[in-house]
């Protein structure tokens, strides 16, 4: 069957399996050199996907050897002045809505919770475009800067990192991150990509977030949890720019990917509960007031204070266009998603 209209939640797992099948574990690379820019990201707005967007997306780009991490719509591509080309096959990924009356409140399900209702979108990379305004060239902030909002997100955490001997830990019996030295570490991004990789673990502690966590090594609960653990540490590795480890734990990089791998094939949906509660675990700790934009914002007077800017072509490169036609809600949608 032709991937584009498979499920995008199959499409995706067979990507995932075929990668760590190969001994690769995708989401783990450094992403202060990342060709392709980090996590995928709407090329219209700038926002960064979300959920099982993210890893749909990623593994597209890993398939397809693109070097862009955009994405957009065909008349997203039209709205900012460009177009698909021909014959270029698009990736069919699914947002979730909120479900509203005809008054505009929120439609809840039996247990209380909002409805959702799901559509899918048909997207394009950037490297399937042509006339496109160029983003600008991402302007990291220093090194030392990154760490230390790293130091701010752990010690705004309260919980306990303590150091000594080979290993990187969370203990929930005593609620505490146990790490080896910070010399023992190649790289101090390094150091503290595994010491956040462990704060995501944390983050299961009856007092946090309640995840079950009982499993022992070698189980498929153990996998689950893992896999939550990894795909927060990618979220904030892209998000602060913080190098990820791509050899932690090497010894048992082979018994981990085998492990993930089972589970996912006997459950495709436990991957994307996975990135799902890899999401919550950020809004937990609340990591974007740890980005470069917020933290800039805070220091401001409140009455100055804006929200973060969405990407305008026009504003980094000027080109003559004829006027645009008035569009559609749903096409105004489509450049939004």
């Amino acid at each position: 069957m032709d991937e584009v209209k498979k499920d995008p939640s199959a499409v995706t797992v067979e990507r995932l399996l075929e990668q760590m099948s190969n001994g690769k574990i995708p989401w783990r690379k450094n992403w202060e050199q990342d060709p392709m820019g980090g996590l995928p990201f709407n090329y219209g707005s700038g926002r960064t996907y979300t959920g099982v967007n993210v890893m749909h997306l990623m593994m597209a780009q890993m398939a397809n050897g693109y070097t862009s991490s955009g994405w957009l719509t065909f008349n997203a591509a039209q709205t900012l002045g460009g177009h698909v080309r021909k014959g270029e096959k698009c990736e069919r990924v699914r947002f979730m809505f909120d479900v509203k009356d005809k008054d505009g409140n929120p439609v809840l399900d039996r247990d209380g919770e909002q409805m959702k209702r799901p559509m899918i979108y048909q997207l394009f990379n950037t490297d399937q475009c042509e006339g496109l305004d160029v983003w600008p060239a991402i302007e990291r902030p220093p090194v030392s800067w990154r760490h230390e909002q790293c130091e701010r997100l752990i010690a705004a955490s309260n919980i306990p990192v303590y150091y000594g001997g080979n290993a990187a830990y969370y203990r929930q019996s005593t609620d505490h991150i146990q790490m080896p030295l910070r010399e023992q570490f190649p790289t101090a991004s390094g150091f503290y990509a595994v010491l956040l990789h462990e704060l995501g673990h944390a983050s299961g502690h009856p007092s946090r977030l309640n995840r079950e966590m009982s499993g022992k090594f070698g189980t498929p609960s153990y996998a689950k949890e893992e896999l939550r653990a990894e795909f927060f540490s990618m979220i904030v590795a892209d998000r602060l720019g913080v190098s990820m480890d791509e050899n932690y734990d090497p010894n048992n990089h082979v018994a981990y990917l085998q492990s993930w791998m089972e589970v996912i094939k006997n459950d495709p949906q436990e991957l994307f509960r996975a990135a799902s509660e890899a999401e919550k675990i950020a809004k937990f700790y609340n990591i974007e007031r740890y980005e470069r934009e917020n933290i800039i914002d805070e220091k401001r007077p409140p009455e100055e204070r804006e929200k973060k800017p969405s990407f305008n072509p026009k504003r980094i490169k000027s080109k003559v266009r004829a006027k645009p036609k008035t569009r559609s809600k749903q096409q105004q949608q489509q450049v939004a998603m």
